[in-house]
């Protein structure tokens, strides 16, 4: 039996996407031009793969039914899943329906919906030491979002999804804390990018990273790894 493989970028991606992204405008517009410095480091089929879902999500046009977020927010909410942060959990339940939102375009077909209210309640029911290390709080953090099941077209009335379904529930959750793990943005138009890149990025390394998601160890790794490289 093969041991796991450990998702991560390519050796040649050794510059965070959102550095290389950054020096051509990317925070300004994504187009083809700008997606090019970036993409042209990943291999053929993950830079076909990551190219489409990013310029899907731009084409989205997500402002107008997100919504209303801040950066202070999302601040508290990555403290939460990288250190811990008194009344975290809420703010990290309003930055996953935040990027729920956003990545509609990963689930439009299935018309699956959020719920704050089964996510918050997970979360407020998770006990975890104060010393623990990000990568397993993180992974300690979406581990207890998957079996509450707050995504679906019923959700938490619905837990058994078919199996392409809960990969995608899954994927999303792994994009969204690798989003929550990077480093911080100035305004809400470079999270909204942050959040772009790390969807594509996990969207492109997918068959890679559902491999991470039955062991904690290497999930929490996972985390950590792609987050570095957004």
């Amino acid at each position: 039996m093969r041991p796991p493989i450990k998702p991560g970028p390519p050796p040649s991606l050794q510059q965070p996407l959102r550095d290389i992204m950054r020096g051509v405008g990317m925070f300004a517009e994504i187009t083809e031009d700008t997606l090019e410095p970036a993409a042209s480091l990943l291999p053929g089929p993950v830079r076909h793969t990551f190219h489409g879902v990013l310029t899907s999500l731009e084409a989205v046009g997500s402002r107008a039914v997100t919504p209303p977020l801040d950066v202070q927010t999302i601040a508290l909410a990555s403290r939460f899943v990288s250190v811990g942060q008194d009344s975290g959990a809420q703010a990290l339940v309003h930055a996953l329906g935040f990027a729920w939102q956003k990545a509609s375009v990963l689930r439009a077909e299935r018309h699956f919906l959020f719920s704050e209210v089964i996510a918050a309640r997970a979360l407020n029911a998770l006990e975890m030491a104060d010393d623990l290390a990000p990568e397993v709080r993180g992974a300690m953090i979406f581990n207890v979002l998957v079996k509450a099941h707050p995504m679906g077209r019923m959700p938490g009335v619905e837990p058994n999804l078919p199996a392409e379904d809960e990969t995608q529930v899954e994927l999303f959750l792994f994009a969204a804390l690798v989003w929550l793990f990077t480093e911080r943005a100035r305004t809400l138009d470079e999270e909204e990018k942050l959040l772009d890149l790390a969807l594509a990025l996990t969207m492109a390394k997918k068959e890679a990273v559902a491999q991470s998601f039955d062991d904690l160890n290497l999930l929490g790794h996972a985390l950590i790894d792609l987050a570095d490289h957004v």
